[in-house]
C-alpha cells in the first residue's frame, strides 16, 4: 500500500517515529516523502516538492487566503491546507490510484490490511473530529479521479473564501464543508464504539487525552485533555467510554468491551512515549 506524506519548513525530529512505525506495522508499505529539504530517510522514496508542483497547487499558493489573517501568523495553517493538492500532485507524478495519508505526528499500530474492510471504494475515507471539521489522524484515498473531485471542490470554496470578508476557515472547516456538498466523495471512519467494530480511528482526541496537548503552544503539556467540542473528547468527558495504553497498544473501553485503535494522534509530539511493540529504527 502506498503511503503519501508532504512536508513544508523545517524538519521536526518526530517524523522518523512515524515512518519507522509504518514499516515496521505494515511490511506491505511503499512510504513517499515530498518536501522542500532533502530527506535522507532509509526506504522512504523522497520527491522534491518543486518538481511535482501543479499549476492547481501553485494557484492555491498564490491566492494565499490567510494573508492578513490571524491564520498567517502560524505557517502550519497554509501548509496544512496545501498538502491537499500536494497529495494530488503526488499521486499524478507516481500514477498511483489509491494512497494512505495522515498527520505526520500519527503512529499506527495496524496495517491496511487489517482495515480495509472499513474503506469504502472511490471515496476519500478520513476521521471526523465533529460535525464541522474532518481531520487527517487516519486516511485512505480510494481512486484519484475521486480525489481530484474533492481538490476542485476545495479550490471553489478557496476562491468563495478569498471573495468573503469573513474570518477565512481551516483546511480541516473546509473538507468538513466539501464534504457537506458532495457527501458521496467521502466515507467517515468509525471512532467511537459500536457493537459491529472491531477497530477504531483516532482523529485527534485519544492521542491528546493519553498524550497531551503540544507544549509549543500549551503550558498543560503532557496532561490529559479532552473538549466537548470533539466526538471523542465529549464521550470521554461525559464517562461513556476510556481509552488506556498497555502493553504498547492503544485500547477503547466501553462497557466492559474492548475496542483496539488503528491509530493515535500524538498532538504533543512525543511519538517515542507509544511507539508500538513492532517498532524498529529504520531511521
Amino acid at each position: 500500500m502506498n503511503y503519501l506524506f508532504t512536508y513544508l519548513g523545517n524538519e521536526p525530529n518526530y517524523i522518523k517515529y512515524c515512518l519507522n512505525t509504518i514499516m515496521s506495522v505494515d511490511k506491505e508499505a511503499n512510504i513517499y516523502f515530498s518536501s522542500d529539504f532533502h530527506s535522507n530517510y532509509r526506504e522512504v522514496t523522497h520527491l522534491p516538492i518543486s518538481e511535482i508542483t501543479s499549476e492547481l497547487t501553485n494557484e492555491v499558493k498564490a491566492i494565499n487566503i490567510y494573508k492578513n489573517t490571524n491564520y498567517e501568523l502560524n505557517p502550519l495553517w497554509s501548509t496544512s491546507l496545501l498538502r491537499i493538492f500536494y497529495l494530488l500532485d503526488m499521486s499524478k507524478a507516481l500514477e498511483i490510484n489509491s494512497f494512505i495519508h495522515f498527520d505526520l505526528d500519527v503512529l499506527i499500530y495496524k496495517p491496511f490490511e487489517d482495515l480495509q474492510k472499513y474503506m469504502v471504494k472511490n471515496t476519500l475515507n478520513i476521521t471526523p473530529l465533529n460535525e464541522d471539521e474532518l481531520i487527517f489522524g487516519y486516511s485512505y484515498s480510494d481512486g484519484i479521479s475521486n480525489y481530484s473531485k474533492i481538490t476542485h471542490a476545495l479550490f471553489e470554496n478557496i476562491e468563495a473564501e478569498a471573495l468573503s470578508s469573513n474570518q477565512p476557515l481551516n483546511e480541516m472547516k473546509m473538507l468538513a464543508k466539501v464534504f457537506s456538498q458532495k457527501p458521496e466523495l467521502f466515507n467517515l471512519l468509525p471512532s467511537l464504539p459500536n457493537s459491529d467494530q472491531g477497530y477504531l480511528f483516532d482523529p485527534a482526541s485519544y492521542g491528546q487525552y493519553i498524550g497531551g496537548l503540544d507544549g509549543k503552544r500549551r503550558t498543560i503539556f503532557s496532561k490529559p485533555w479532552a473538549g466537548h467540542h470533539h466526538y471523542v473528547g465529549n464521550a470521554i468527558l461525559n464517562e461513556e467510554i476510556t481509552v488506556k495504553f498497555k502493553h504498547r497498544k492503544p485500547v477503547v473501553v466501553q462497557d466492559k468491551k474492548s475496542f483496539e485503535l488503528a491509530n493515535l494522534h500524538i498532538h504533543s509530539k512525543n511519538l517515542k512515549k507509544f511507539l508500538p511493540k513492532e517498532y524498529k529504527a529504520f531511521n
